[in-house]
């Protein structure tokens, strides 16, 4: 059996070249079907050294993207194709396989090698035909559920009608392809046909969006409704035939509907992330998303910070005197405000801690693991995936006392008597409960939400001079150098504890709320 050396000279020059192909399910992470490398050499000896070299470096690299394939793929299943997704998925099969034939006549062979060539395509071409005729589509299934995987981003439940069909014009398909492969063997000129406008869903492109952003179940869940409102106005857009013009038709209904500026900004930033994959994939050329903005005039409005006047009046409310309204989630209505106070944590961060959370380092002290790790639990992004540690005055307050209390309750949750929305949102409810208590204490301006506290301590971090990379860690911004450095969720814990302890509200005096482990009523 002859060696497989990966070796190809060119003439005249004498050059070596490495060249392998790349397997199929990894043609979309390589961005390349093939690898072709000059050797930089016209000594045999020496390019055989440098090919085995290159080899074992390819294959580690193939070995480590194989790994983490499904998730970059994001791979959408599927149990229903429509005619027309028949139709795109077979002619994008003949077109890119007589594509890859024309590639290997470019390259050369030599006679012997036609010879064998044409040999081998006339035996496969007795098998391929006699499949035809015989409906055998179980021929063709491993070459199939390739092409899905790789070049069409599905897995098709095999067990389907839509398989089934699918399966028996792919054969005609791959029979139609091998007879033009042998007719250029025999040496006929037969043009490889150009592929029509192709129809990909956004089914299919938000799932590999999906995949790439590491996007949670309820933030994916989001982008389809966006799309589907898309998909309203423009019944039967595709990726490659949206248009700015389709975007800023859908985006006008948007205001026909007095959906304000902000949730239209929001949505448009939806379009434009997935298109940005679309453009990355050669899907399409231009993000249509691209210079569209909100209405004229948003009417966006931006979130402030509490006064040092308004904290003192919702710290001194009845929650703060022993109320646990039902509404506020019972303890949850006490903690949730002082620890989004001292810590910068999104609500949703807050809601969904669980007591496996909380950790103590020895020599540092208390600290808070905010991730997506627990099945209902998710993050915004990347970033906000981060250990907090436990501001000095929460420990004053008795948090810690309060997380003791709950060593022996059935749930894991710290705040048990919060309960989803009806989207999943463990702290949906209690962004509208706080919203009406917000007001009944007299803190009337609609700019004033809880996420207003993660604006005090982000204010108060810059008043303390703590270094910008240090807040972002601890508050989950995004910054570029630190993700380059430490990668998620592993920055050293004591830089943190030492910029936590430098945090202070000047002015905010909440003494009366220490050392006290407030009891339910």
């Amino acid at each position: 059996m002859k060696t497989q050396t990966n070796l190809v000279r060119r003439k005249p020059s004498g050059m070596y070249y490495f060249r392998a192909r790349v397997p199929a399910l990894l043609v979309p992470l390589v961005g390349k079907e093939v690898i072709f490398d000059s050797l930089h050499t016209t000594n045999k000896s020496d390019a055989t050294a440098a090919a085995a070299k290159r080899r074992y470096e390819l294959q580690q690299e193939l070995t480590r993207l194989k790994t983490s394939l499904p998730a970059k793929l994001g791979l959408q299943k599927r149990l229903f194709l429509s005619d027309d997704e028949v139709r795109a998925i077979c002619e994008g099969y003949l077109v890119h396989t007589l594509a890859r034939d024309d590639e290997v006549r470019f390259e050369g062979m030599t006679a012997t090698s036609s010879d064998l060539h044409k040999d081998i395509l006339e035996d496969y071409a007795l098998n391929i035909n006699a499949s035809v005729a015989r409906g055998d589509i179980a021929f063709i299934f491993k070459e199939l559920d390739s092409h899905l995987r790789a070049r069409v981003g599905i897995e098709l439940d095999a067990s389907t009608p839509s398989y089934k069909k699918l399966a028996f014009e792919f054969l005609k398909t791959e029979a139609e392809a091998h007879r033009v492969r042998l007719a250029r063997q025999r040496g006929e000129h037969v043009k490889t046909p150009q592929l029509s406008v192709a129809r990909t869903t956004f089914d299919t492109l938000i799932t590999k969006w999906a995949g790439l952003a590491s996007a949670s179940a309820k933030t994916e869940k989001a982008f389809r409704a966006t799309f589907n409102e898309l998909l309203k106005i423009h019944p039967g857009l595709y990726v490659e035939t949206a248009s700015k013009a389709h975007i800023l038709r859908w985006r006008d209904a948007l205001m026909s509907d007095k959906q304000s500026a902000g949730t239209i900004d929001k949505k448009l930033s939806y379009l434009k992330a997935v298109f940005n994959v679309a453009v990355e994939n050669d899907f399409v050329t231009v993000n249509p998303v691209k210079g569209i903005k909100p209405p004229a005039g948003s009417d966006k409005k931006a979130r402030l910070p509490f006064t040092v006047e308004e904290l003192h009046t919702l710290f001194k409310s009845e929650v703060y005197s022993g109320a646990r309204p039902l509404g506020g989630g019972g303890e949850a209505a006490y903690w949730l405000p002082l620890l989004a106070l001292y810590t910068g944590a999104r609500l949703e961060e807050l809601s969904q801690l669980q007591r496996k959370d909380l950790g103590k380092d020895d020599a540092l002290g208390w600290f808070m693991g905010i991730s997506d790790i627990a099945e209902d639990a998710s993050v915004k992004s990347e970033n906000a995936r981060r250990r907090v540690p436990i501001h000095s005055e929460l420990l004053k307050f008795g948090f810690v006392e309060y997380l003791d209390g709950l060593k022996d309750a059935p749930e894991e949750y710290i705040f048990p008597d919060l309960r989803p929305d009806i989207n999943g949102y463990r702290g949906g409810n209690f962004s509208k409960w706080f919203g009406r208590y917000r007001r009944a204490v007299g803190i009337k301006d609609s700019r004033k939400v809880f996420h207003s506290f993660r604006h005090c301590f982000i204010d108060a971090c810059r008043e303390c001079s703590v270094p910008r990379e240090l807040r972002d860690v601890i508050v989950g911004h995004s910054n570029q150098s630190v993700a380059n450095e430490y990668g998620t969720g592993s920055y050293p814990l004591e830089p943190i504890f030492e910029a936590m302890a430098n945090v202070r509200y000047r002015g905010l005096d909440l003494t009366h709320l220490h050392r006290v482990s407030p009891q339910k009523t």
